[in-house]
């Protein structure tokens, strides 16, 4: 499994403390998306696995929204990652920097059959890699999410802010 947690919104300071969270936990398998080159950069430095969304957009050519609001990057950003990871054959958890699970690691839904799991109170989600999904969310939820929050014309609905990841899903 590979825990892609997000840094959109979360001050650098409960980012650390997260990070002394997974370390106590032996949790190894995480990447931090976010926007803020810096802090990035200094996490990379750190050994810590991270994507910059601003990077990844204007590499997959989306960069002509990289003047909208943060949560357009932050929604195409992790829509990307969550195609990639599945690809590639990894199950997923999709989180908020913000959290921090309870437990020492996120446990799979004990239901095989189910797929994808979200909690959208939390902004929480879990997609287990099958054939299922990968065809899921590359021919429907892509295109849905892209749909989501990229309206005709580059303009951006102010109501969007509002909606977390798991409700556009």
């Amino acid at each position: 499994n590979v825990v892609l947690i997000s840094l959109y919104s979360v001050e650098q300071r409960i980012v650390r403390n997260l990070i002394c969270h997974l370390e106590k936990t032996g949790m190894e398998n995480y990447i931090f998306l976010g926007d803020n080159s810096e802090f990035l950069d200094d996490l990379a430095h750190r050994g810590h696995a991270v994507i910059d969304a601003i990077e990844l957009l204007q590499g997959i050519k989306m960069s002509g929204y990289m003047n909208s609001d943060g949560f357009v990057k932050e929604i195409l950003a992790k829509a990307y990652v969550i195609q990639h990871c599945l690809n590639l054959g990894y199950n997923l958890w999709v989180l908020n920097g913000n959290m921090l699970s309870l437990g020492s690691k996120l446990v799979e839904p004990s239901n095989q059959s189910v797929d994808i799991f979200t909690a959208d109170p939390v902004d929480l989600i879990f997609i287990r890699s099958s054939q299922g999904s990968k065809k899921t969310w590359n021919e429907h939820i892509i295109s849905r999410v892209a749909d989501g929050v990229l309206p005709p014309k580059g303009d951006f609905i102010a109501s969007l802010k509002h909606v977390s990841f798991v409700h556009i899903l």
